[in-house]
């Protein structure tokens, strides 16, 4: 890990910011990673889970609010899949499908029907067909194998896709009869990716954030185009950014800081292709 490390989220046992990157202890069956606002969490081939950085909240999982330099394993269980570190709260799925979550949770961004912060992992309803989940800055979203997508959390401009900005406390199916094959959280709005490689947003939409060629808050998906060849999403603050099939890279949204790669810093509110991609 390398970058800002105020709060021990590089895990290297030190809180200095690194320039190069810096390895996170000895372990060499690291699989998967999710950094967070100021935590980190990562998985290990032997289906172990393990949190460190900021703590504040709980969003480490290990039953405390301590801050941690080092990775901390989340609980005992052997049987983790895969995780995804929000802001301040984590999510995760287990082998047996089912979804847990832990941290700051005011806005429901839990989804264990209550509004409160967990210092340990909550199970997210009874469903044991969970494929993926994406924790946002205060909203969470998933899909199933049954290629429904579900989002829960903070509503106030429509990032859970229902039609509504009614904060949930459970999950609540995204609007739309289709397959959705992937999902993605931003600040306060949401991408996702249908079977037909179609790819749709909702939610914020101040800086273009959406993609769909306005600035205009959207409480139900809304597609970005028309072209049927989108490969990966993946929402940023205030910005996104997609693959093709093609290999083409693109991002639209808040660009003050020149993080769409198009050579400006102008905001865009259509998809623009990264230069030299």
């Amino acid at each position: 890990c390398w970058g800002f490390n105020n709060m021990g989220q590089l895990g290297d046992r030190s809180t200095t910011d690194r320039h190069i990157p810096v390895k996170v202890g000895f372990a060499t069956n690291w699989r998967s990673v999710s950094a967070g606002e100021r935590h980190t969490c990562a998985t290990q081939r032997n289906g172990t889970l393990w949190c460190w950085g900021y703590n504040h909240f709980g969003q480490l999982g290990k039953g405390d609010d301590r801050n941690q330099n080092t990775p901390v394993q989340v609980g005992r269980d052997n049987d983790w899949a895969a995780v995804s570190a929000g802001a301040e709260h984590t999510c995760a799925t287990r082998t047996d499908g089912t979804l847990w979550c832990w941290g700051w949770g005011s806005f429901g961004q839990l989804g264990d029907g209550s509004s409160l912060d967990s210092w340990t992992p909550v199970q997210v309803g009874a469903a044991t067909d969970w494929a993926t989940v994406d924790a946002g800055q205060t909203h969470t979203c998933g899909t199933s194998l049954a290629g429904t997508s579900w989002c829960w959390g903070n509503n106030e401009h429509g990032a859970l896709g229902d039609g509504t900005t009614v904060d949930r406390l459970y999950p609540e199916q995204v609007a739309g009869d289709a397959w959705w094959t992937s999902i993605t959280t931003g600040d306060r709005d949401t991408c996702a990716t249908r079977s037909d490689g179609t790819l749709w947003c909702w939610g914020y939409n101040l800086f273009g954030q959406l993609g769909d060629g306005s600035y205009t808050d959207r409480d139900l998906p809304v597609q970005v185009g028309t072209l049927t060849s989108w490969n990966t999403i993946s929402g940023g603050v205030q910005h996104a950014c997609g693959t093709r099939l093609n290999g083409t890279l693109w991002c639209w949204g808040y660009d003050a800081d020149g993080q769409l790669g198009d050579g400006t810093t102008i905001n865009n509110p259509l998809p623009g292709r990264i230069r030299g991609h």
